[in-house]
């Protein structure tokens, strides 16, 4: 996995590079685990060069004219390991992630004391899904009209910061349309709500982000997703199942 993200032109720029190893085992008849390992390569950048001072403003009569970072550029390259735990059962799934098992030191001067430095501590998440079968035509696949809810709670927490997602998706195949309520342990943060279609191999979604802070003139945020989906030989990866006598399940959670 690959992602980058460009601020103010290329002022700020992060990019991470990932590779995730994911494996599988059966604890009971119906119980199954799911363990993932995560390496990532981490590069920050900070270009004080592109920021514009109140003294590149001023006069040139002015003492205080010359910039205080005269084009000085910041770079930060770290390796950032993650583990994951999930558990499923038919109708219900569970886990525990932790992101940045080493704490990540992002630097915004070069050579700068620990007061210029932001501390990326170790961020947890847990979750908790179920998957309420209202009407199914097959066991299966999903068929046109099939209709599931799938309610959901997931818990961050990263040093200081806590937050709660409360939610649900509900689902008459192949449309979706959900709902989200986002806080702290003190004050509410945002409802979300979203919508999405999925057609042969393609899946669209939209979210809509209601701002509930004090910064609601800001407006909320949308969010426009678009998925392909590769399709697999599903005969043959049950042949193969069949011949090494497993019979493990595919972990079921919502699409969008």
């Amino acid at each position: 996995m690959v992602t980058g993200d460009i601020l103010g032109g290329g002022i700020y720029q992060t990019y991470n590079i990932s590779a995730i190893y994911n494996f599988r085992a059966q604890i009971g008849n119906r119980f199954c685990l799911q363990f993932a390992l995560q390496g990532s390569y981490l590069h920050n950048s900070l270009n004080w060069g592109k920021l514009l001072f109140a003294s590149d403003l001023l006069s040139a009569d002015d003492p205080a004219e010359l910039p205080v970072f005269p084009g000085i550029s910041v770079k930060t390259d770290q390796f950032d390991p993650g583990l994951g735990i999930a558990g499923y059962l038919p109708y219900l799934y569970f886990g525990l992630a932790v992101h940045h098992l080493l704490p990540l030191q992002v630097s915004i001067l070069k050579n700068s004391s620990d007061k210029f430095k932001t501390i990326w501590e170790p961020k947890w998440t847990a979750h908790v899904g179920g998957i309420i079968s209202i009407t199914k035509k097959t066991t299966t696949e999903e068929r046109f009209g099939d209709i599931s809810l799938y309610p959901n709670i997931i818990f961050i927490s990263q040093g200081k910061a806590n937050y709660l997602h409360e939610g649900f998706y509900f689902q008459f195949y192949p449309f979706t349309i959900g709902a989200w309520l986002r806080h702290n342990f003190n004050n509410l943060d945002a409802f979300i709500i979203s919508c999405g279609l999925e057609y042969n191999i393609f899946r669209i979604g939209y979210s809509y982000d209601f701002n509930l802070t004090k910064l609601e003139q800001t407006g909320g945020s949308h969010e426009v997703s678009l998925q392909f989906i590769i399709p697999c030989d599903a005969e043959k990866r049950v042949r193969v199942s069949q011949k090494r006598s497993t019979k493990i399940p595919a972990l079921t959670c919502p699409k969008f």
